[in-house]
């Protein structure tokens, strides 16, 4: 069986816009630890 064949139920507007904003502030964070350092950032 392969996997690449599998079909999965197609992923909701609302599911999307999580993860689109879920992946925005991972990417903020990370630029911010990198420019200012980890120790210094607070979540």
């Amino acid at each position: 069986m392969d996997l690449m064949k599998i079909e999965q139920p197609p992923i909701s507007r609302v599911e999307r816009k999580r993860m689109q904003a879920r992946t925005r502030i991972l990417e903020a964070a990370q630029a911010l630890m990198r420019a200012r350092g980890f120790e210094v950032v607070k979540i």
